[in-house]
Formats: C-alpha cells, sequence, structure tokens
C-alpha cells in the first residue's frame, strides 16, 4: 500500500489535498490547490497564461489584505469584549523568559564563579537566554528559580490550537466595547 501510495505520489498528476496542513507547507506557494488555475496553466503552457486575469488578481491584492486585517482586528476586538466568535478563542503569546529579580540574579551568578564581563552587557545583565550559553561554556546549569517566562499579550488562534485559551481583563473588555462603539 505504502509503496503503490509513493508511486502515486511521484506521478505528474498526482492527487493532491489541501487542508489545515497547509499553513506549515515548504511548497504551499507552489502548490496548484493553492494557487489554482496559474499554476497548473503555467505547468502546462507558460503561453497559456492569462496575463489580463493575473493582472486583476494582483490589483486585488491590496483591497484583500486590507479586508483580512481588518477582519482579524474586528475578530480580535469582538473575543476580547466577550463575544464568541465560533472557531477561534484569545491565547498566550510566545512566552520570553526574564530575571525574576536582576540583583539576586547577578548575585547568584557571580557566586557560580561566572566573571563580571561575561554576565553584563553594558549598562545591563545579560538575559537569560545569552547567560545559558555563557553558562554551557562553564559547565554549569542555569538556576532555573532566577527566571521567569513572561508572555508579551495574547493573540487570536483557532479552536484546534493546543494553547488553553486565556480569561480577557475587564480593562482589556471595557477598551475593546468601547472600540466596538
Amino acid at each position: 500500500e505504502l509503496i503503490m501510495a509513493v508511486r502515486m505520489a511521484q506521478q505528474p498528476d498526482a492527487p493532491l489535498a489541501a487542508g489545515d496542513h497547509c499553513r506549515w507547507c515548504a511548497a504551499k506557494s507552489i502548490c496548484p490547490l493553492v494557487n489554482g488555475a496559474v499554476e497548473r496553466a503555467k505547468r502546462e503552457n507558460i503561453k497559456a497564461v492569462n496575463v489580463d486575469r493575473l493582472t486583476e488578481a494582483l490589483a486585488s491584492i491590496e483591497l484583500l489584505e486590507g479586508w483580512i486585517k481588518d477582519a482579524r482586528e474586528m475578530a480580535v476586538t469582538l473575543l476580547e469584549a466577550g463575544v464568541e466568535v465560533p472557531g477561534w478563542k484569545m491565547v498566550p503569546k510566545r512566552a520570553t523568559r526574564q530575571w525574576r529579580d536582576q540583583d539576586v540574579a547577578y548575585t547568584a551568578l557571580t557566586s557560580l564563579g561566572v566573571p563580571f564581563d561575561d554576565v553584563w552587557e553594558p549598562q545591563e545583565l545579560l538575559s537569560p537566554a545569552k547567560m545559558e550559553k555563557v553558562l554551557k561554556k562553564l559547565k554549569l546549569a542555569l538556576p532555573a528559580d532566577l527566571v521567569v517566562s513572561v508572555s508579551s499579550g495574547t493573540t487570536m488562534a483557532s479552536e484546534d490550537d493546543p494553547r488553553p485559551a486565556v480569561g480577557i481583563s475587564s480593562d482589556r473588555m471595557r477598551a475593546a466595547l468601547t472600540k466596538l462603539g
């Protein structure tokens, strides 16, 4: 079955399947299912491309991108106002690591024997990620109690995203309701 599937996939007219997985596909910019008739025509005969239709499509890009941006903003505003948007939710953005307390981190790191010049950038303590590289050279581990991961806010994601939905603060809800008018 697998051998037959591989042989079928290698054919020029192999069946394609579009879906949610396409957003991670490196070939989406050249996929006939994503690009439709223009790509199929280009593959078969470049002269068969209807340049006028392509020009119309290109002229619509700015309008469509604006529409997409506005639709996304409206959905975020509704979700932040507590309105359910089927299939969508607000989730925390990717968290970045920060020092819980820079002074405590500095004291702990220097007590591990890390030289001053390896701890400080001009005017500030190295970030946890940079410090981890310094400690790795010294064959030391970054003490976990010195670092905390902090999200910079929320972002909209589809309902099937594995991250848990977040509650919206009353301040953000009021701001979203004000924005809605």
